[in-house]
């Protein structure tokens, strides 16, 4: 037998105080009479009543999810967590509120469990990139970095219409090595993810996925629905919806 002091209720695990307030809960129904089965149907109808308090953004590409997380929670400051499109489980979807982008929505018509409803973001218009000024030198002046490789694409394909010769464009997939060598030497337009990553002293353009209007939507959300969960300050309008109904 082993005797250590008693750790103060404040610094009790977490998971451990709720077990505690789980326990003394179902002993003072069962004290009332309540039976297991009413307890269980209430406390269900009272679970299925509680606002979100999470972001789940449903994606099935691994770094553009990852993208989408950090832009969501940089935006919004509430939880986010992402998940494929046939990986969710009852536990990952209990206080999630559902979020994709609008591409994704004829798949999640009939991916979506029935009754649940999904936050439809659109794709940003890039329009930083018209602040990117470059010189008319045949050296690649712009490195487009990401973990994404249809980000590249996409942000090469802006440029190139925007009238950049590709001569001036150099390319990096940060999942390789060594990839942020020379980059101070180049204007850099990467992702959030990435931008992160970046070595001190970088010329920097960080680009969004999501629209700013999408964003706001996101925050007008936590505003309106969720502000009794945890308080997030933001404006806007509401958001539309994809429903599995």
């Amino acid at each position: 037998m082993y005797v250590r002091v008693l750790v103060p209720d404040g610094a009790l695990d977490g998971h451990l105080q709720l077990d505690q307030l789980i326990s003394a809960f179902l002993k003072i129904a069962r004290e009332h009479g309540f039976t297991l089965a009413e307890i269980r149907s209430r406390v269900k109808g009272w679970l299925d009543f509680q606002p979100p308090d999470h972001f789940l953004i449903v994606e099935p590409e691994p770094e553009l999810r990852r993208i989408l997380v950090a832009e969501i929670h940089a935006a919004t400051d509430f939880p986010v967590k992402g998940v494929g499109l046939d990986a969710w489980s009852p536990e990952e979807l209990a206080g999630a509120a559902l979020v994709a982008m609008y591409g994704r929505a004829d798949e999640l018509k009939g991916a979506l469990p029935l009754g649940m409803s999904c936050l439809m973001l659109r794709s940003s218009p890039a329009a930083e990139l018209e602040k990117l000024q470059t010189n008319t030198s045949s050296e690649p002046t712009v490195a487009i970095v990401s973990r994404w490789p249809d980000f590249l694409r996409w942000a090469r394909a802006i440029l190139l219409a925007k009238g950049m010769e590709a001569a001036q464009l150099s390319f990096r997939d940060a999942r390789e090595k060594h990839w942020h060598k020379g980059l101070r030497s180049s204007v850099v337009v990467t992702d959030v993810v990435t931008a992160a990553q970046m070595p001190l002293g970088c010329r920097m353009l960080t680009l969004n996925l999501i629209a700013e209007s999408s964003l706001q939507e996101l925050r007008q959300f936590v505003d309106q629905f969720l502000r009794g969960t945890r308080g997030v300050p933001s404006k806007n309008k509401a958001s539309r919806a994809v429903s599995s109904t």
